[in-house]
């Protein structure tokens, strides 16, 4: 009869821990309900400078020097930057010289000179050959085109980036011609 007993109060003591675990767990990780749609929890918004004077920045830097003394940035937003306090910030590096760059770097903000809506052109994919699919065209939608009017010196090095709100670009460095 001990031997019963004894069984008897191992099963209470283990059927009640799984009781309890699959209670704890049923409280505290509960599963979404069939058929509940997910609902996203952050959008990711994109903000990048796309041009110095028409010219596309490569790797972060602008390949040839840009004219002065006033010049056009563009930056492009996936989110309309009217309502964030839109800045573009321009640092000047100081003069390109054959000799050690000096030390004497400023910085100027600008506002915009003005922020047009467009919609991003679909690219066209040309058929791949062979069985490979072709690569997913970019997200279709509205961009916005922000841009800054800069005062820029001959012969100097610069630096640039953007932001709006919380969201802040890349910095490009570029340099004018003399």
């Amino acid at each position: 009869m001990s031997r019963i007993g004894l069984t008897a109060i191992m099963l209470v003591v283990i059927s009640a821990t799984a009781a309890s675990a699959c209670c704890f767990f049923k409280c505290c990780f509960k599963s979404s309900s069939p058929g509940a749609i997910p609902v996203p929890t952050t959008v990711k918004a994109s903000m990048s400078i796309s041009s110095v004077d028409s010219q596309t920045p490569v790797l972060n830097d602008i390949a040839n020097a840009v004219d002065h003394p006033k010049e056009d940035i563009v930056v492009e937003s996936d989110f309309d930057p009217t309502s964030a306090n839109p800045e573009l910030t321009v640092t000047d590096d100081g003069p390109r010289t054959a000799a050690v760059p000096t030390v004497t770097t400023s910085s100027k903000k600008y506002k915009p000179v003005k922020i047009l809506k467009v919609e991003k052109p679909t690219p066209v994919a040309a058929p791949a050959p062979g069985p490979s699919p072709a690569p997913p065209p970019s997200k279709p939608g509205p961009v916005w085109l922000t841009f800054y009017s800069v005062d820029l010196d001959p012969y100097h090095n610069y630096r640039t980036f953007a932001t709006a709100g919380t969201m802040t670009t890349s910095t490009v460095t570029f340099r004018t011609k003399p």
